[in-house]
Parts: structure tokens; C-alpha cells; sequence
């Protein structure tokens, strides 16, 4: 893979956090190309027309997508976002709540390497916004980029597959594309709205022509698109709750509270599984025989593990379920055990079967 610096590639798109970036990171990267294809929609807009732009984000934001080798980065906020000038018209990002999404990927099937910006929520000088303004590199054999990383570094478009970006501008009755060759380093990207003409000198006054016949009533016009927001009128009445705005800075750490009450101590838990049985460990030596002792008194019971052999003077009573507790956790272990009892010395002992 080539190097994501040295080649000038930039990992470029961006994942909604709920605190906002530090602007000491904002990167702001300056496009320019020109119109590949366009309708009649606008007259100076047309094949081979100069478009100018420029994209913002942020080198704080986090990615989003837990996908290897795949990034998302969203901002849901100004002042980050998309604007291009295509001839004399204006499109560009939501300037409040531009839902502005960047997307990496490095060597990812089908598409190998691809840098792709989305802008969903748009405005347009014209009052025709467009519903599809996104802007993609693309590079099938995965050469130009080796993270999906964000970079304050601009792309070169002769380091991608293609040579060229993409840019794609849509919306009612009209689709833009145009080829992207110049990427660079902003902020001042000469993406300005389209300035008021100034209107000439008043000609003087015609005289009156003749009162022509009345013509027939035209077809009713379609409904045109909303415009820009209006200078801020006077103030109406209280409307309706708003959206919950943005979230604040971050207060001070306030001091630390009076420890609470101890609750009340909760009901023994269930006991737990029976282990599995340890290793048997080596046989010791053989000591001494020790003196011959006075023996526990007639009608005693012994306890040993399930399966033990009879003692001599003892026979087995039965095999019962022994449960005993651990203190210190409160839990309960059960263990099968063998009782026996011990004969008086005038009964013979019984014989193991053979």
C-alpha cells in the first residue's frame, strides 16, 4: 500500500459524537474542476463550466463503523460540511444541521480503496436544494490508501485509480456531475455566494401602447421549491416546543457526597456445582506402626468417602448425600460419603464377597 502521507491521499469522511470537536483540529480542504454533464436547468451552468469547493471536518471525530478496514465519521453540526459554486450557483451543507457523512475505506472488496462524502441535508442560492450532493475517490486495485484514518493532508487525484473525483449535485429536474482534478489546503477556497446585481440607470418613460387583446388563461405552474430563510421578522406568538438544542460544555466536577446507608444484606445464593475430583497425588512412605489405641467404644460410626473400603471391626451401614457449607461465601458443597459402624468384638466380621 502506498502511504496514506506521503502520497497525498486523504481519508476523508466523518461519525456523530455528542460533545463538539476541538476546532484547533478543523480541516477545511479546497477542490476545483470542471461540469462533466448538465441539463438546461440553469443557463450557465453547462459542460465545461468551473466549479469551485471546498468539504470541512474535524481530526477529533470518531469513527462509528466497528467493521475492519472501514470508517464512518458524521457530523451533525456546523461549521462542517460541503459547498461548491457550479458556474454561478451555489450548493452547500446545511449550514446549522448539515448531516455531513464521511466515508474510508482501505482494501475492502469490491471497492478497494474509496474516500466518499455525503451531505444530506442541503440549500441551494437558486431555492432548488438539492437532495444528493456527495463528492468520491475510488481506487479498485487499493494502492492509494493503507488506513481508513482521517488526515489533515489534502488528496492528490493522480494518486487514485481514476485520476479524477467525482462530484454529483442533484436535485428537482436537474442533475449535475463534474471531475474533480485539484485538491488543496483551505481555508479561503473562493466559494462565495453569487453576488446582487446592480441594477442600471431607469430609462425614461415610453409612451403608452395599445391595449392588446385579453389572452387566454395560462396552465397553472408547478408548485416551486421553498426559498432562503427570510431576514428574522418581528416576533409572533410563543409556537409549539422546539427539538432539544445542542448539548453544553461540560460543568466542573462537583464535590464528592456523604457515603450512603449500607443496604440490607441480600438472600444465600443457590449453592454451587460439586467440583471435579483432584489428581490423586504419590503414595507415601510406609511409617511406623504406631501403638495399638484403647479404639473408638462400641456402636461408634465412621465416615468415609464413597467407595472406601470396609474398615476392619465396621460394616457399612449405607451411603448417604453429606452437605456441608463454606462460611467465608456462604455457598453450600455436597459430598457422597460411606457410614459404617463398628461391631462389638464378639461379632465376627463380615467377609468382602468374593
Amino acid at each position: 500500500m502506498r502511504s496514506l502521507f506521503a502520497r497525498g491521499a486523504c481519508a476523508l469522511f466523518v461519525a456523530t459524537i455528542a460533545t463538539t470537536p476541538a476546532a484547533a483540529q478543523d480541516v477545511t480542504v479546497c477542490f476545483s474542476g470542471t461540469v462533466a454533464t448538465a441539463p438546461d436547468t440553469f443557463a450557465d451552468v453547462y459542460s465545461g463550466a468551473q466549479v469551485v469547493g471546498q468539504y470541512t471536518f474535524n481530526l477529533a471525530m470518531r469513527d462509528s463503523n466497528t467493521e475492519a478496514s472501514t470508517a464512518d465519521y458524521r457530523f451533525v453540526f456546523g461549521p462542517y460540511g460541503m459547498k461548491a459554486r457550479v458556474g454561478n450557483q451555489v450548493f452547500q451543507s446545511h449550514p446549522g444541521l448539515p448531516d455531513f457523512v464521511m466515508k474510508i475505506t482501505n482494501d475492502v472488496h469490491p471497492f478497494g480503496d474509496l474516500v466518499y462524502l455525503q451531505s444530506i441535508e442541503n440549500v441551494a442560492t437558486s431555492g432548488l436544494h438539492p437532495s444528493i450532493f456527495e463528492l468520491q475517490l475510488m481506487d479498485a486495485s487499493g494502492l492509494a490508501l493503507d488506513s481508513d484514518a482521517l488526515s489533515g493532508v489534502p488528496p492528490t487525484a493522480s494518486s487514485w485509480q481514476s485520476g479524477r473525483g467525482v462530484l454529483v449535485v442533484a436535485g428537482p429536474d436537474y442533475t449535475i456531475s463534474a471531475n474533480i482534478t485539484d485538491f488543496s489546503v483551505g481555508p479561503h477556497c473562493g466559494v462565495v455566494d453569487v453576488p446582487t446585481p446592480v441594477p442600471g440607470e431607469k430609462g425614461e418613460k415610453g409612451d403608452k401602447g395599445d391595449k392588446g387583446d385579453k389572452g387566454e388563461p395560462g396552465d397553472k405552474g408547478d408548485k416551486g421549491e421553498p426559498g432562503l430563510k427570510g431576514d428574522t421578522g418581528e416576533p409572533g406568538l410563543k409556537g409549539e416546543k422546539g427539538d432539544p438544542g445542542l448539548p453544553g460544555e461540560k460543568g466542573e466536577k462537583g464535590d464528592k457526597g456523604d457515603p450512603g446507608l449500607n443496604g440490607e444484606k441480600g438472600e444465600m445464593g443457590l449453592p454451587g456445582p460439586v467440583g471435579a475430583p483432584g489428581v490423586k497425588g504419590d503414595k507415601g512412605d510406609k511409617g511406623d506402626k504406631g501403638d495399638k489405641g484403647e479404639g473408638l467404644m462400641e456402636g461408634s460410626m465412621l465416615i468415609l468417602p464413597e467407595g472406601s473400603p470396609t474398615p476392619k471391626g465396621y460394616v457399612l451401614l449405607d451411603t448417604f448425600d453429606f452437605m456441608f457449607s463454606d462460611r467465608s461465601r456462604g455457598r453450600r458443597s455436597m459430598l457422597r460419603v460411606d457410614v459404617f459402624q463398628r461391631l462389638p468384638e464378639t461379632v465376627a466380621q463380615p467377609q468382602p464377597e468374593q
